[in-house]
């Protein structure tokens, strides 16, 4: 596990350190996307749409958990 938690550190710090203007409007608008569930709404339709039955069966999962949240 040691060796993932250092690889997971380094691939930190170099994110981290990038100097990345166009990444802050992307990732505030996939932040966005996330509220409530949406990137994963995003995700099933997909599946949906693309996948084989255990594609189509995993989007109605996550349709009926987005649509009746507990």
């Amino acid at each position: 596990m040691s060796v993932l938690s250092d690889a997971d550190r380094r691939l930190f710090r170099r994110v981290a350190a990038a100097r990345l203007p166009g990444a802050d409007p992307a990732l505030r608008r996939l932040s966005h996307c996330a509220d409530h569930g949406r990137l994963w709404l995003g995700a099933a339709a997909g599946l949906a749409l693309v996948g084989s039955g255990t594609g189509r069966r995993a989007a109605r999962g996550v349709w009926a958990r987005w649509r009746w949240p507990r």
